[in-house]
């Protein structure tokens, strides 16, 4: 019957498109041991810092949502005590390279809900070739990472702490009660406030508009069952001043944070891939 030849022809096109699938996926394997295997071998012949190093610098498993201390791919900068996740830089070098801190109200903005999360959920499974060609879907990025850690990074403070500052020479006060690496990830942050406020007459983002924008992903007010506007006024106050004391920081050293100065290692492997 017609039917029977139309299945049969049906069921032969799909087991030659499976041979094909098939095929490639066992050339893919092939390559990947190839190239793992050679991966090995230089890993081997490195110094064991170098390797240790490296290792360290492997993003792998889950990003966002995650521990601090569970995230997997960091660097080492000599202006933070700890470590900083990797995918932040990648995604802060992304903003820098295009432009992104001259970018009008640049962390303000809401990024588009579908692009943003099929972004998000790109970066956090680790693919290489994660993109957007949205600078507002980088920014929320970032915020979204802090904003999803399960210990907010000012929430080991008590608000009438941060309440307290009243100048921005009382900041450097309240960090060293912030643990590490609590402590390295909000200075990292402040350092990236002070890129964007340098544009603040092009992209009209000030100390106070980005402490407010950032505040909600800084403290969980229900740990202490603080309303909302006690969280935005004590933590905004708090972040604002901060973002000053760091511009202070950073204008007396006249270097500011060597955030592009890798160390030895990052000449041993590929350069860090961001989103295009």
């Amino acid at each position: 019957p017609r039917e029977h030849v139309e299945r049969y022809r049906k069921m032969k096109r799909h087991h030659a498109l499976f041979t094909k699938l098939y095929d490639e996926a066992c050339q893919n394997l092939r390559a990947n041991k190839d190239a793992y295997d050679t991966d090995q071998k230089m890993l081997a012949s490195l110094p064991l810092h170098d390797r240790l190093e490296r290792l360290l610098r492997l993003q792998s498993g889950q990003q966002f949502g995650v521990p601090l201390e569970s995230v997997c791919g960091t660097i080492k900068f000599k202006d933070y005590e700890a470590r900083i996740p990797r995918i932040l830089i990648k995604l802060r070098d992304y903003l820098k390279h295009r432009d992104g801190f001259q970018v009008r109200e640049i962390f303000r903005f809401s990024a588009d809900t579908n692009k943003f999360a099929q972004f998000k959920q790109d970066l956090n499974a680790n693919l290489h070739d994660a993109k957007t060609d949205d600078l507002h879907s980088v920014a929320n990025a970032i915020k979204g990472f802090y904003h999803d850690l399960p210990i907010k990074v000012l929430n080991n403070v008590h608000m009438d702490v941060l309440q307290s500052v009243q100048s921005w020479r009382d900041v450097e006060r309240v960090l060293r009660l912030l643990h590490e690496p609590y402590r390295s990830l909000f200075e990292w942050l402040l350092d990236l406030c002070v890129d964007v406020v340098q544009h603040a007459q092009v992209n009209t983002m000030t100390r106070r508009s980005m402490a407010v924008v950032l505040c909600p992903s800084m403290y969980n007010p229900s740990v202490d069952n603080l309303p909302t506007p006690t969280m935005v006024r004590g933590v905004g106050g708090f972040m604002e001043r901060a973002i000053e004391w760091r511009q202070w920081v950073r204008e007396s050293d006249q270097k500011g944070p060597a955030l592009y100065e890798m160390q030895s290692i990052a000449d041993l492997q590929p350069p860090l891939v961001v989103p295009s």
